[in-house]
């Protein structure tokens, strides 16, 4: 059966050799036409092998000055080297001619260009024009993986000239980024990824499941690294709107995972929340009871993240059980009712353990599930009594959930749902280069954190109480960087509004998007100040 719970922190090759075995070139072959490159790359291993020998003997100060013009040398030459590779690499992806090259050959371009990025090579900028150009040279194309690398090559542009970048050792400053990536991501690129999807489900498409995973995985990285922008928000209920669609025509594994984890963010990310929250967990539960046991244990955690993080408020304030339901729950999501949903899991546990293509891991993973869904509806025959006070309540839960120990990953963070089903995209994304870029990437580390178990209750919280959404980023846990500067600036420039409680004219749970966020009142700033 297939796992979708699986430990990370296993080595991983290249989406290439992974996914379909596509045998790369060796990364000599792809320079081997280019006289100069060659000529320095001798150039340079002849200086490197100079400036050793004459370090490991007894120098003269004539030594010492010829071992100090070398490395200068080095230096200068290792930099004219970078470029021309750059220049080489980009004339097989980035020209009008790029037919006249064969798909390993430019998958291996592709590699060097994504490693070039991961590495921050110094003087290595790739442009917004040529960015652009190799996008277009292959958002068409029939090349599957191709095209995959090609949208991993401009996130990764756009992650790398956004962010500022701790570097390894403190003897290289941190370069001046001039491009700016964003527009392409958001006018370009995402429209772009947007009537694909719309495509996969009209009867016309004939895409394949591999293509459509990396449209999927794309949206969601782009939601994941641009959440502070408006763009995005502008059409998300729609995007929800084509990823059920997706969901439901599909019995791919791959995809049924990065839609569940696209309509999970994009849900947390909605301008309507908790709204929103109703009418995804409707769609999931319809979903969740025809399909496979395989599949339910991915949509189960989908629920069980919806469950942890509506607003029960009102509900609490009265103390109402269900009436109807058989199952007598302190709270309830109104779309669903909760016999069914206590039936449909509990029939689930009884399937799961009489399959003989599951395992321990898959029962395991289902009893987090459920004790997940518990905790966060409170079922009335608990011992624990439930907090007499709402925020006490939330701890609770969050208590509970953080009992489970989702261990994602081995560094003190809660996970929470969320969490899991969206780290395959960063493993996507980032493949082997992932735990570097949450050590030393600012962006990433903080948008990684913004849905650990923590930051996702912080976001509860305020959304609730109608306050700025992401106060929790005054937390220490979260690293400095442009982005919470600019997402706080965005909090302090708006225009104040009046205050509403429940019985106001206005949407329940009505939030400004981060581009039109009200002042907050006399109680939030304080609460801000705490936090």
């Amino acid at each position: 059966m297939t796992r979708y719970f699986k430990d990370p922190n296993t080595n991983l090759t290249s989406n290439n050799t992974r996914k379909q075995g596509r045998k790369l070139l060796a990364v000599e072959k792809v320079y081997q036409d280019s006289k100069e490159i060659l000529l320095l790359v001798d150039h340079l291993a002849q200086l490197k092998k100079k400036t050793c020998l004459l370090t490991r003997r007894d120098c003269s100060d004539d030594d010492d000055e010829l071992a100090s013009s070398n490395v200068a040398e080095i230096a200068r030459v290792t930099s004219q080297l970078n470029q021309l590779k750059r220049d080489h690499l980009l004339k097989s992806v980035a020209n009008e001619n790029t037919k006249d090259y064969s798909p390993e050959f430019q998958l291996t371009v592709f590699k060097e260009l994504l490693n070039t990025l991961f590495d921050r090579q110094s003087n290595i900028i790739f442009t917004e024009k040529e960015v652009k150009k190799v996008f277009d040279n292959f958002k068409n194309s029939t090349d599957d993986d191709l095209y995959e690398q090609a949208l991993r090559f401009v996130l990764l542009n756009y992650l790398v000239s956004s962010n500022d970048i701790k570097f390894s050792t403190s003897l290289e400053k941190p370069k001046d980024i001039t491009a700016n990536f964003e527009c392409l991501v958001l006018d370009i690129v995402l429209p772009s990824i947007r009537k694909n999807l719309n495509r996969y489900n009209s009867t016309s498409s004939t895409s394949s499941a591999t293509r459509l995973a990396t449209e999927i995985r794309a949206l969601i990285s782009i939601y994941l690294f641009t959440w502070y922008d408006s763009k995005c928000e502008n059409d998300i209920e729609s995007d929800i709107s084509v990823l059920f669609e997706l969901l439901k025509n599909t019995n791919n594994d791959v995809i049924l995972q990065t839609s569940l984890a696209a309509i999970t963010l994009l849900t947390f990310f909605s301008e309507n929340w908790f709204d929103a929250i109703e009418s995804s967990a409707l769609n999931l539960f319809e979903t969740f009871q025809t399909q496979s046991l395989k599949h339910k244990l991915v949509t189960g955690q989908a629920l069980a993240f919806l469950y942890s993080i509506y607003d029960y408020s009102e509900q609490h304030a009265e103390l109402v059980t269900s009436k109807e339901n058989s199952v007598p729950y302190m709270f309830n999501i109104p779309t669903i009712d909760n016999g069914q949903l206590d039936y449909e899991l509990s029939q689930t546990e009884v399937s799961l353990r009489l399959s003989t293509e599951t395992d321990y891991t898959d029962d395991h993973l289902l009893e987090k599930i459920k004790s997940s869904i518990n905790a966060s509806l409170v079922r009335a025959d608990t011992r624990e009594p439930c907090p007499s006070d709402y925020d006490c309540y939330e701890h609770h839960v969050l208590d509970n959930i953080k009992s489970l120990d989702l261990s994602l990953r081995n560094d003190g963070i809660s996970y929470s749902w969320l969490q899991a089903l969206v780290y395959p995209t960063l493993i996507w994304l980032f493949e082997s280069r992932l735990n570097t870029e949450l050590q030393h990437s600012t962006l990433v580390s903080n948008a990684y954190y913004s849905l650990s178990a923590y930051s996702v209750f912080w976001s509860r919280t305020n959304q609730r109480q109608k306050l700025f959404r992401y106060t929790h980023l005054h937390d220490p846990k979260f690293v400095k960087s442009a982005h919470i500067d600019q997402a706080q600036r965005q909090q302090h420039d708006s225009s104040s509004g009046d205050e509403y409680g429940h019985k106001s004219n206005q949407p329940r749970h009505r939030r400004k998007s981060p581009k039109a966020i009200r002042k907050s009142n006399k109680h939030a700033k304080n609460l801000l100040v705490v936090a």
